[in-house]
Parts: C-alpha cells; structure tokens; sequence
C-alpha cells in the first residue's frame, strides 16, 4: 500500500451515515493488505480486472463488473494485471436498511447502472446530505436491490 493510498483509507473513517465517499482512480496498481472499513464499499471496476480476497475465497471482478463489500468486512484487494481503473464508492445506510445486505456480491453493471455510477462518481470527492436529492439518488442506486441481482428491469433489459 503506498502513502496516497492509506491515506485514503484514513478519509474512510470520516464516513458517516449523512456522506457518499467518491474515489475515481487512474490507471494504477492496487495491492491493499487485509483491511475493513465501518462503510459499505461499492468498486466498479472500469478497465483492467480486481481479485479480492474475502476470508479464504478469492472473487473476480472484472472489467464491467462490481462488487458489493458490506460494512466490518475484512478484505484484500488487488489487481493482477498492475494497472486498473475504478470508481470506488463508501457509505452508510439509514438504521432500517444496515442489516439488509452482508453479504459479498459480484454482479454485472448494465450500460444504465454504468451511467448512473459514472454520473455519480463525477459530483464526487464528496456527496453529503447538504444537497439532498443527489444524497438520496446515491443511497438509493448504491444499495443493492432485485435490480443488481440478474433481475435487471432497467431500460437495458427491455
């Protein structure tokens, strides 16, 4: 893990239930030691491909994929092929959804979900309740639903 990255990791801790945490990343390198956050993580991969390692279980993400990292989970990331490109997004739900999603998830990005990530992503660092609508839009797109479960009924599927 170089600097820029922990330090990252240290701006993670800051996330609180009223705040998306938005990292876009360039074509670099990822090899992240065993770790967990006290946020739910979302990572799109965008170009290249993620390996992370959850307990003993290696999952593949690759290139137009994401995977959903619940909250206190330990895991590992890393990228085989040294240079990735991913969108990276670290929140909290309200009280009454934090126990809906624990588990780990790897699940295709359709081209709708694809734009709306990339949509979010660019009014990142930061997404904060002080602008409520696009707080709301993020935690509703982010969580996990029938939607990113193969039942897909976006405009794509029609």
């Amino acid at each position: 893990m170089n600097e820029e990255q922990e330090s990252f990791i240290r701006q993670v801790e800051q996330v609180g239930k009223g705040k998306v945490l938005i990292k876009v990343t360039g074509r670099e390198g990822v090899d992240l030691a065993p770790h967990s956050h006290h946020c739910i993580q979302v990572v799109e991969t965008i170009a290249g491909s993620l390996h992370v390692t959850v307990g003993t279980r290696e999952y593949f993400v690759p290139e137009g994929y994401t995977c959903w990292i619940p909250s206190g989970m330990m895991h590992a990331l890393a990228s085989n092929n040294r240079k990735i490109n991913l969108r990276i997004f670290y929140f909290q739900l309200p009280d009454d959804k934090v126990k809906t999603f624990e588990s780990f998830s790897v699940l295709y990005v359709c081209p709708w979900a694809r734009a709306n990530l990339s949509f979010i992503a660019k009014r990142g660092p930061v997404v904060d309740e002080g602008d409520a609508t696009l707080h709301s839009f993020c935690l509703f797109f982010l969580k996990p639903s029938t939607e990113w479960n193969g039942n897909c009924h976006c405009p794509c599927a029609a």
